[in-house]
């Protein structure tokens, strides 16, 4: 309970209803602000454009992005010689890779925030992007795999290393001073007999 009052940071009014923020949230909120200052220019173009059309914002992208579609689709048709399936396949293709890409850029920010010697989805190794695609997973949790199954590999490499260590047979040094020990002891003996 008292973990959650020293999470609450700020209380604002939103629309006459009171917020209190956590701090991820505060995060997120100013994340989003700071994205729409950045595209400020953009929304105003789509919102002149949707109240032009009679639309509201989110009908006008619902429609931009379904005439993106078909237009998409139809440039590769052409470029396919008309085959619906592959041109089909090309779409798709697409769309996971954009898909891909925006969950990559958002992912970063955690993986980003954790780890800040990473500036850019770049600097991971190709791994963690792999890994994230394939298992379906954040970009974070891939990395804490992969950086995971690295120290297993450290440790196992060490461990090997010292089990050589101990099944070597020592060096030509070591064996001359057994050899030599050896000889003394047969001295020793052969004297008291």
């Amino acid at each position: 309970m008292n973990s959650q009052k020293e999470n609450l940071i700020l209380k604002i009014e939103v629309g006459g209803k009171k917020i209190s923020l956590k701090e991820n949230q505060l995060k997120h909120f100013a994340k989003l602000g700071i994205e729409a200052e950045k595209n400020k220019n953009a929304y105003k173009i789509f919102e002149f454009l949707a109240k032009r059309d009679g639309k509201t914002l989110e009908n006008f992208a619902k429609d931009l992005k379904e005439n993106s579609d078909k237009s998409l689709k139809t440039e590769f048709l052409e470029k396919v010689g008309e085959d619906e399936e592959l041109a089909n396949l090309l779409f798709e293709s697409k769309n996971q890779k954009a898909n891909f890409e925006i969950k990559i850029e958002n992912d970063f920010e955690k993986v980003k925030e954790n780890f800040p010697q990473f500036k850019s989805e770049e600097d991971l190794p190709s791994e963690v992007l792999i890994l994230s695609q394939t298992a379906n997973i954040s970009l974070f949790d891939a990395y804490l795999r992969y950086n995971f199954l690295q120290q297993q590999k450290i440790k196992k490499q060490k461990l090997a290393e010292n089990q050589n260590k101990q099944n070597s047979t020592g060096s030509l040094k070591d064996n001359q001073t057994d050899y030599g020990f050896a000889i003394f002891n047969a001295m020793i003996k052969g004297i008291n007999k």
